[in-house]
């Protein structure tokens, strides 16, 4: 499968995710909705409140930790509130059940389909939004930001066991300071790679629900 700067030949455990603040807090929220989605609202109306509560924290910390309001980190998470408030009516239960997958698609793999799906918004990228960039931004496979991260074709063995992430998601929170490999001695060698929105950056270039940039340029074999 294509992917980034080549092929995916294989998946493998991305530990640093248990360093991911966002991360953990979609894996908290997963079984507080799913016992609220299944054994009913009455009886689990403490679990609905800790999640509503957890993803509004979370976005005060997003727009901490980020400086800006907003940042993509923030605003996944406020629309991620409102849709848990408007799956209580009777007629939008399903809203939940579509959040449940979009955070298991995210705990595992790193697709956030409520990101992608931002990105779309006017305020987040120029021009028109056309089937094509609907469907390139929905179809493209995730990268980083689940338990799982792809290896490419072509990475050095070191690499391979532990993959340069150049396309994090802003689903996740990193609670490190830098959790993008500063150097690549794969395919990617000699260059430091970030993911950025024009939410994040303030300019324009979404590509697939996200934009990369280099940010540096280090001389292979340094």
């Amino acid at each position: 499968m294509k992917h980034g700067t080549g092929y995916t030949t294989g998946y493998t455990i991305d530990w640093r995710r248990l360093l991911d603040a966002g991360w953990w807090h979609w894996v908290v929220t997963i079984p507080l909705l799913a016992a609220h989605a299944t054994l009913g609202a009455e009886r689990t109306r403490p679990c609905f409140e800790a999640a509503l509560l957890l993803c509004v924290a979370m976005a005060v910390f997003a727009r901490r930790r980020t400086g800006k309001p907003g940042a993509m980190a923030v605003q996944v998470r406020v629309a991620f509130a409102a849709l848990l408030v408007l799956g209580l009516a009777p007629a939008a239960r399903w809203f939940h059940w579509v959040q449940l997958a979009g955070m298991t698609s995210m705990v595992a793999v790193g697709y956030c389909p409520l990101e992608r799906l931002l990105s779309l918004m006017p305020w987040n990228h120029d021009g028109p939004t056309t089937a094509g960039l609907v469907l390139t931004t929905f179809l493209t496979p995730p990268g980083c930001g689940g338990i799982l991260r792809p290896i490419e074709r072509g990475d050095a063995p070191a690499t391979a066991r532990a993959p340069t992430c150049s396309d994090e998601s802003p689903c996740g929170l990193a609670l490190t300071p830098q959790m993008i490999d500063p150097t690549s001695a794969g395919a990617g060698a000699g260059r430091t790679a970030r993911l950025r929105s024009r939410a994040d950056t303030g300019r324009a270039g979404w590509r697939f629900g996200h934009e990369k940039e280099v940010d540096d340029v280090i001389p292979a074999g340094k």
